[in-house]
This record gives structure tokens, C-alpha cells and sequence, in this order.
């Protein structure tokens, strides 16, 4: 990994996903996308995994950018601020998180 890498993993579409972060970048993958996030239908999906990781992946620096490994949407990349305030799959993340026990 270099250095000043960092490698959370972002478990949902897949159990052993991990995203790269670095310098304020993240290569968000299949995990999230703009405006929307990866598949939690397949077999080896996770739907409660994957709005844990979008969470986290929330949590990040709002500046940081996001280049994901899919994208259904006219902008090729975007940033946490702009999906924390439009991303439904991401408000439902943080919903889901607040009302946590």
C-alpha cells in the first residue's frame, strides 16, 4: 500500500470490498456511487453492510472526492459533501445509524 494510504473496508456488494483513500481522494468502487450506491441484491451482498459502510464512508472529509468504479449519472466523479446532501441511499445510512440502539 503507499504511503499515506488508507484501505477501510466497505463491505455490502460484495463482503471483502475495500476502498483506497488517499490525499483526500477515494475510489469509492462498487460501494458508492453519485447519487446512488452499489447492488445489495446478489448472493453475496449485504444490505445492512453496505449502509454501514456508506455511513462511514459519510463520515469522511466533506471535500474528499469520490471516483467511483461505476457511474449511471452525467458527473463523472463527486464529493462526500455533495452525496451526504443529495445520495438517498446515504441518508437512509445515517437515518439507520441515528436510530441505532
Amino acid at each position: 500500500t503507499p504511503r499515506g494510504t488508507t484501505l477501510p473496508q466497505a463491505p455490502g456488494s460484495r463482503e471483502e470490498v475495500r476502498v483506497p483513500v488517499r490525499g483526500g481522494l477515494l475510489l469509492s468502487g462498487d460501494t458508492l456511487f453519485v447519487g446512488g450506491a452499489g447492488r445489495a441484491d446478489l448472493r453475496e451482498s449485504n444490505f445492512d453492510h453496505l449502509l454501514q459502510s456508506l455511513s462511514r464512508l459519510g463520515d469522511l472529509a466533506p471535500d474528499t472526492l469520490v471516483l467511483p468504479g461505476h457511474n449511471y449519472d452525467p458527473m463523472a466523479y463527486t464529493t462526500i459533501d455533495f452525496e451526504n446532501g443529495r445520495n438517498p441511499v446515504i441518508a437512509q445510512a445515517k437515518d439507520r445509524r441515528v436510530r441505532a440502539p
